[in-house]
């Protein structure tokens, strides 16, 4: 993550447990964090792979997400809504820790 005041470039992936084969996300968002609150609001491209069977597909797409974080000490605790809009639509819950590096 790399941050510049109430805003950071942040890139990530996910893996999702599938019934058969393997999905794969892969992101690089723009997060904005409001000024003396826990919210934070962000988006950016958002790239789903699918494999199976020998074969793999890509369908990029944005994405749109919320949440609070704390934002005391060095470590912070966060939940996270997130809409993923590809040719199929999703929504994700979140939740985690974040470990602030010096």
């Amino acid at each position: 993550m790399i941050r510049c005041g109430t805003k950071s470039i942040r890139c990530g992936n996910d893996y999702y447990l599938a019934d058969s084969g393997s999905l794969l996300g892969l992101s690089a968002d723009l997060k904005f964090r409001t000024p003396g609150d826990p919210l934070y609001l962000g988006g950016g491209l958002n790239i789903m792979r699918a494999s199976a069977g020998g074969s793999s597909n890509n369908d990029t797409g944005f994405d749109l997400f919320a949440g609070l974080e704390t934002r005391y000490g060095w470590s912070h605790p966060y939940v996270e809504v997130r809409g993923l809009f590809h040719s199929g639509s999703a929504v994700q819950g979140a939740f985690g820790l974040n470990i602030t590096l010096r």
